[in-house]
């Protein structure tokens, strides 16, 4: 009993005393820049972006420029590696003009283990929030005094007024809404066209063109609300604004 006893001891002593193995984590980062049209982003674009480590290690999540980044030596395990080129917050805020700005990011998950000591987090980034473009029609720009657009939504929940056509404003999703105001000068009648979309995507595309319609005599301001899901369809909507109503 006593040697089974003193071999059961010496068994959990050789297990306790297993050295802790390590292997070595490098990133490989592919950066799709898409919107209306496939391109990729420089060297010197991939350069600016912020990669993040994270897992279950002392150290971590660990943070660096993709131009500093040197292969983590880190325990066995599985880890998260993620890249941006500014945060969901910085993309709504930080432009002078306050329009915000296109977010790339992207994000895998990549295991150290004993048959792959050395792994390379390999994944792209792509576009993480949505464009909304606002365009004044002649006719629109024409009949419409005091013509302004107030974009309000994104995380931040922040009002952006748009009075200039071909004016781009960036939001994270999933809402923004619209308020279109003016006055019909022809017969002094004020504008007031109030819209949203609720479930507003990465990558979406959403196109608000504000035009006059002269029907029977009658004048009418009906938007066009046109976003394109995939880059590739668009489905359209079309609200009207009676002034006679």
């Amino acid at each position: 009993m006593t040697a089974l006893t003193v071999l059961a001891a010496s068994c959990q002593r050789l297990e306790m005393s297993k050295p802790l193995q390590y292997g070595s984590l490098s990133v490989a980062m592919d950066a799709e820049v898409k919107v209306e049209a496939v391109t990729k982003a420089t060297a010197d674009d991939l350069n600016n972006y912020t990669v993040t480590v994270a897992g279950n290690a002392e150290g971590l999540p660990k943070s660096c420029l993709y131009s500093a980044f040197q292969p983590l030596t880190l325990p066995l395990g599985t880890y998260t590696v993620s890249a941006e080129n500014c945060t969901s917050t910085d993309a709504e805020t930080e432009t002078e003009t306050g329009n915000g700005c296109k977010r790339l990011f992207g994000s895998t998950e990549v295991t150290i283990s004993e048959s792959n000591l050395n792994p390379t987090a390999e994944f792209t980034c792509s576009v993480a929030n949505a464009l909304v473009t606002v365009e004044f029609d002649k006719s629109a720009t024409d009949h419409i005094s005091g013509l302004k657009v107030d974009l309000k939504g994104g995380t931040s929940g922040r009002t952006v007024s748009v009075t200039t056509s071909g004016t781009e404003v960036w939001f994270n999703p999933p809402t923004v809404s619209w308020t279109i105001t003016g006055k019909i000068t022809s017969i002094n009648k004020d504008v007031n066209i109030t819209g949203s979309k609720e479930d507003l995507a990465a990558k979406n595309h959403l196109k608000i063109v504000v035009s006059v319609n002269l029907e029977n005599g009658q004048i009418s301001a009906a938007p066009s609300i046109t976003l394109a899901t995939d880059l590739n369809t668009a489905v359209e909507k079309n609200e009207v604004f009676n002034p006679y109503n």
